[in-house]
């Protein structure tokens, strides 16, 4: 079984989910991308190319203050300065904070309540894909086979339930040079509107059955990519941070797969983190498949490289270890 040290009370993880050093301060400055909150520099490489290992960022993403905080805060100075002048003017600002979240759980790409990793550098010349959902047996292997063909590492969001269900799949994903992420446990749609200690459970028992499968995942994809303000505390607690989306192709889990391939080549840019799904599709396997190999093919005519996760953000989203020994 795969083991990894618990996290001190209070110590923030860093970019590759260790602790931090206590010989000497972090260092660095934090980039300004125009789109999302937190970026990687990274050399630009050959489409081919991987890239340079992924190396711990400089600072942690935990410990800041959120989008949410400082709206909060700007909302009650506001309220406060239009007190003097009015009482039900200071209201307004109050209510606007309230619907913002309200509103946030449904845009991720805010980062209103945490940051959230959604595409690397547009310098970097590349893209990444990311399947949602999985495993399948019946979409899993043929999916890596076209991958291998087209020599593409991808990440997968598994579900915890079905990493259990599928444990092989898991260990062919890894096998073949793939990364893995936490899905949750078992892909509750409504999960950010659930307590905190449902949410905790779910991050938490996905964790345990990567764990016996010889992987601690670093990254965490809520269901559907929506986020609350109970979840940075959770993924603190494990070392994880939030990875978004910045390509979503609106595929619906695989029930919109016609002219899948045809979206995310018209609105896919370098640096995005394109959102996939590894489920079984509606309308057959063959045909996602074909959409799958438009994407590959196409990106590759357009000189624009597919490489991990971890090369693309220029963290480590995983740690591999020894599987726990168990019949199947």
């Amino acid at each position: 079984m795969y083991r990894t040290a618990l996290l001190r009370p209070g110590v923030a993880p860093t970019l590759d989910g260790s602790l931090p050093a206590q010989a000497e301060p972090p260092s660095g400055k934090d980039s300004a991308p125009d789109r999302v909150m937190q970026t990687a520099e990274l050399h630009p490489l050959p489409a081919e190319d991987h890239g340079p290992e992924p190396s711990p960022g400089s600072r942690p993403l935990t410990g800041r203050l959120s989008r949410a905080h400082r709206a909060a805060g700007a909302s009650f100075l506001l309220a406060f300065a239009l007190g003097f002048v009015h009482l039900r003017l200071a209201a307004i600002p109050l209510a606007i904070f309230v619907v913002l979240c309200l509103a946030a759980p449904s845009f991720p790409g805010w980062s209103f309540f945490l940051p959230i990793l959604s595409a690397g550098p547009r310098s970097r010349g590349a893209v990444t894909l990311t399947f949602d959902d999985g495993p399948d047996p019946l979409t899993t292997l043929p999916l890596l086979d076209l991958l291998a063909r087209y020599g593409v590492k991808a990440a997968f969001f598994v579900v915890g339930e079905r990493a259990e269900a599928h444990p092989c799949l898991i260990r062919e994903i890894l096998a073949r040079g793939h990364e893995i992420g936490n899905h949750s446990h078992s892909h509750d749609l409504f999960l950010m509107l659930r307590r905190s200690a449902t949410l905790h459970r779910e991050v938490s028992a996905c964790q345990e059955t990567l764990s016996r499968q010889g992987v601690r995942s670093l990254v965490f994809r809520p269901p559907l990519g929506m986020t609350n303000s109970r979840l940075p505390g959770v993924l603190h607690r494990f070392g994880l941070v939030a990875v978004g989306f910045a390509c979503r192709p609106l595929d619906f889990g695989n029930r919109r797969v016609k002219g899948l391939g045809h979206r995310v080549l018209r609105t896919v840019e370098r640096g995005d983190v394109v959102l996939l799904h590894d489920c079984p599709p509606r309308g057959g396997v063959a045909p996602w498949l074909r959409e799958i190999d438009t994407i590959l093919g196409g990106l590759r005519e357009r000189g624009v490289g597919i490489v991990p996760l971890s090369a693309l953000l220029g963290r480590r989203v995983m740690e591999k270890g020894e599987p726990e020994r168990q019949a199947e």
